[in-house]
C-alpha cells in the first residue's frame, strides 16, 4: 500500500497560474459513506492514570496495543512500495524496523492502483473494528484521519485512468530531477541505493507512457497543446549529461560527504555520469517521443466535466487536495464567492479612505529585502501569536539557471520524519516571476510561520508515524497561505493600509482562480463564458490572457482549490472563534489547537475546534 503521494514538495506560484501533485482528502459525488469524526468531545479515551476499573484499563491496553500494532504494520508497508517513499520519510530505516526494501520508484499503472484499493478496503474493515472508548486522544485523532483518507481514496475506484501524472507545472517529470537531486547521503549505502534508483528512471517513465496510452486508447489523453506543454517541460532535463542537474547536484552532495578518497569520489562521480547517459536522459527522451505520438488521440475538450466521469473525478480531487469540511461543489462555490465579495469590499474601503494607495501599490517595498535576514525577522514577528517550535536549522537554496523558466518561484522540501530539524527552502529568483517583489510575503509561506515552522511544530509533537506518511495539501498549503497573508499585517516596512489593500488583492486574484478552476471543470464553463465574465466583473479583456488561464486551469484541475480552499477553511474557523469566545479568543492558543492536531481534512479539524470553543467557555 502506498499512502505516499510521490513528491512532497510545498510550492506556489505568486500570483500566476501553476500545478501541484494531488494530495489527499474530502466532497460529494463519488458515493462515500460519511462517517462524523470520532472527536473527544463526544467519544470519551482513555489516558494512563485515568480513575477506571482495572478490566477496562486491560481492556484498553489491547485495544490501544492492537491499534499501534496495526499502524505499525501499515506504516512498513507503504514505506517497502518505493526507495523515493522510503528515503523521503526515514533516514535510517533500519530504526524502524526495515532492512528489507526494493531500490526502485515502485509501481505505477492502473493494476497497481486496483491493487492499493483492495488493500484500501481491507484497511477500512479492520479501521472499523476498533471500540473508540478504549484508544487514547491521539490514537482517535488518527483513526479520524485515516478513515477520512480511506473515504477518500475509494472514490478513485473505476475512475484510475482519470489520473493525471504528468502536467505542464508540476507533474512527475518536473518533480522527480528536483526531488533526486536532493536526496541526501547519510552513508555509503545511501549513495549505491540511489545510483542504483536512478538507472530505474526509464523503467519508471515506460510506466508512466504506458498509463497514458491506456488513457489514449479510453479517449482521455490530453489535448494537444496539454501534450506539448507537458514535452517543454522536459527539455531542461535531456541536456548533456555533465551540464544536467542529476550531475552537478551529485558532485555537490559528494563534496559534502564525509570519508570519501579523491579516488572514489571520482568513481562515483564517473558510474553517475553514466547513469544518467544511459537511463535518465533516455527516460526523458523515449518520454517526450511517446507523448508526441499520441497527439491527437484525445476525445474531449474543455475542463473535466466535459469527459464522461469527469465530475466524479473532479469531485475526487477536490476531496483529496482540499480536505475542505464543505459537502456539495454549490456549497463550495458559494463560500468562495463570498469571501471574494468581502474581500473586495474590504479594498474598497481602504481605496475611498486613501484613494492615494492605488498610485503606490506597483511601488511598494517591503523591509527587509535578504532572505536570510527575512527570515530572522519573521521569526521574530510571529512570536506573540505561535508557540515556540523544537531547535531546527534551514539552508535557503537557489534554482538552477536552466530549471527558472519551468519552477515555481519557491519551494520547501519536506523533511525526513527522523530529520526534521534540517529543512530546505528554494528560491527562483528570476526576475520574471514577481519573487523579488513578493519575497518577504513568499519566505513567509515557505518560512516563518508557513511550511518550515508548521513541518517543524509538527514532527516534534512526535506523531504516529503513518501520519507523517498522509499528505493533506488543503492543510498544508492553506496554512502556507494564510501564514502568507498574515506576514501583510506584520512590521515590514510597507504603509499599514497599503499592505492590507495588497493582502486583500492577493486573496481576491487566488479566490478568483479558485473559481473559475470549478466553474470550468466542475460547471462546464466554455472559454466564450470565462472570458465573459471576465471581462464583465474584472475588466479583462485581453483575449489572449483569458486563453492562458482556461487553458492552464483545464490542464491543472485542482490547483487553486487546493490553495484556497484550505486557506477559506482557516479563515472561517478563526472568524468562527473570535466571535464565539469574544475578549477570550486568543491567537496563540487558536494557532496551538490547529498545529497540535496537524495535517488533517477540515471535517476532522472542525470537530476538534467545536470541542475546543466548549472548553474555552466554560474555562
Amino acid at each position: 500500500m502506498n499512502f505516499f503521494k510521490y513528491f512532497n514538495v510545498r510550492k506556489l506560484s505568486a500570483l500566476t497560474l501553476a500545478a501541484v501533485i494531488a494530495g489527499t482528502s474530502l466532497i460529494n459525488g463519488c458515493s462515500v459513506k460519511r462517517r462524523d469524526p470520532l472527536s473527544p468531545a463526544n467519544i470519551p479515551s482513555i489516558e494512563e492514570g485515568s480513575d477506571i476499573p482495572v478490566r477496562n484499563k486491560e481492556d484498553a491496553a489491547r485495544e490501544q496495543a492492537r491499534f499501534e500494532e496495526l499502524m505499525n504494520e501499515t506504516f512498513q508497508d507503504s514505506l517497502t512500495s518505493s526507495l523515493l517513499t522510503l528515503h523521503y520519510t526515514v533516514s535510517d530505516p533500519s530504526a524502524y524496523g526495515i532492512t528489507d526494501y526494493p531500490h526502485t520508484f515502485g509501481d505505477f499503472s492502473v493494476a497497481d492502483s486496483k491493487e492499493n484499493l483492495i488493500e484500501l478496503r481491507a484497511l477500512d474493515s479492520q479501521l472499523d473494528s476498533f471500540n473508540p472508548s478504549l484508544l487514547t486522544e491521539n490514537q482517535i485523532l488518527t483513526l479520524d484521519i485515516l478513515r477520512e483518507y480511506v473515504d477518500t481514496e475509494l472514490c478513485l475506484d473505476g475512475i484510475e485512468l482519470y489520473m493525471t501524472p504528468l502536467s505542464s507545472i508540476t507533474g512527475i517529470q518536473i518533480d522527480l530531477p528536483i526531488v533526486l537531486s536532493e536526496y541526501r547521503f547519510y552513508n555509503r549505502k545511501d549513495i549505491d541505493e540511489y545510483l542504483e534508483l536512478v538507472s530505474n528512471t526509464d523503467e519508471f517513465f515506460d510506466q508512466i507512457l504506458t498509463f497514458e496510452e491506456e488513457r489514449a486508447a479510453a479517449g482521455l489523453f490530453c489535448g494537444d497543446l496539454a501534450a506539448d506543454h507537458i514535452i517543454e517541460s522536459c527539455q531542461p532535463y535531456m541536456i548533456d549529461a555533465e551540464y544536467n542537474l542529476l550531475h552537478t547536484s551529485f558532485i555537490t552532495r559528494l563534496e559534502e560527504f564525509p570519508d570519501l578518497t579523491d579516488e572514489e569520489k571520482d568513481a562515483y562521480i564517473q558510474q553517475n555520469l553514466d547513469v544518467v547517459t544511459n537511463h535518465f536522459i533516455p527516460a526523458y527522451e523515449q518520454l517526450t517521443t511517446g507523448l508526441s505520438n499520441l497527439k491527437g488521440t484525445g476525445q474531449y475538450e474543455g475542463g473535466l466535466c466535459h469527459y464522461p466521469e469527469g465530475k466524479d473525478y473532479f469531485e475526487y480531487l477536490v476531496r483529496s487536495q482540499t480536505g475542505t469540511s464543505y459537502t456539495s461543489m454549490k456549497d463550495l462555490k458559494n463560500a468562495i464567492e463570498s469571501k471574494n465579495i468581502n474581500d473586495i469590499a474590504a479594498m474598497a474601503v481602504i481605496i475611498r479612505n486613501r484613494p492615494e494607495l492605488l498610485d503606490q501599490v506597483s511601488d511598494y517595498t517591503f523591509s527587509p529585502t535578504e532572505p536570510l535576514e527575512i527570515l530572522d525577522v519573521l521569526k521574530q514577528e510571529i512570536s506573540g501569536e505561535f508557540p515556540e517550535i523544537p531547535e531546527h536549522s534551514f539552508v535557503v537554496k537557489y534554482v538552477a539557471p536552466e530549471l527558472k523558466d519551468i519552477l515555481s518561484p519557491a519551494m520547501y522540501m519536506v523533511p525526513p520524519m527522523d530529520k526534521y530539524n534540517e529543512n530546505v527552502i528554494y528560491l527562483n529568483m528570476d526576475q520574471n516571476n514577481g519573487i523579488t517583489q513578493y519575497l518577504y510575503t513568499t519566505l513567509a509561506h515557505e518560512g516563518y510561520p508557513g511550511h518550515l515552522y508548521q513541518n517543524v511544530y509538527f514532527y516534534g509533537t512526535n506523531p504516529s508515524p503513518i501520519r507523517c506518511l498522509l499528505s493533506f495539501n488543503g492543510y498544508s498549503e492553506g496554512w502556507g497561505l494564510y501564514s502568507e497573508f498574515l506576514s501583510y499585517l506584520y512590521n515590514n516596512g510597507v504603509d499599514p493600509d497599503g499592505a492590507k489593500l495588497l493582502m486583500y488583492n492577493s486573496s481576491a486574484s487566488i479566490g478568483l482562480n479558485a473559481l473559475l478552476d470549478l466553474n470550468i471543470n466542475y460547471f462546464g464553463w466554455n472559454e466564450e463564458q470565462t472570458y465573459d465574465y471576465l471581462a464583465d466583473y474584472y475588466d479583462v479583456e485581453n483575449s489572449d490572457i483569458v486563453s492562458e488561464i482556461y487553458q492552464t486551469l483545464i490542464e491543472n484541475p485542482g490547483y487553486y482549490l487546493t490553495y484556497y480552499v484550505g486557506y477559506m477553511e482557516f479563515c472561517e474557523m478563526r472568524e468562527q472563534a473570535k466571535k464565539e469566545l469574544g475578549d477570550k479568543f486568543d491567537a496563540k492558543e487558536f494557532h496551538k489547537l490547529i498545529l497540535d492536531i496537524g495535517p488533517a481534512p477540515f471535517s476532522v479539524i472542525r470537530s476538534r475546534l467545536e470541542a475546543w470553543l466548549l472548553a474555552q467557555k466554560m474555562s
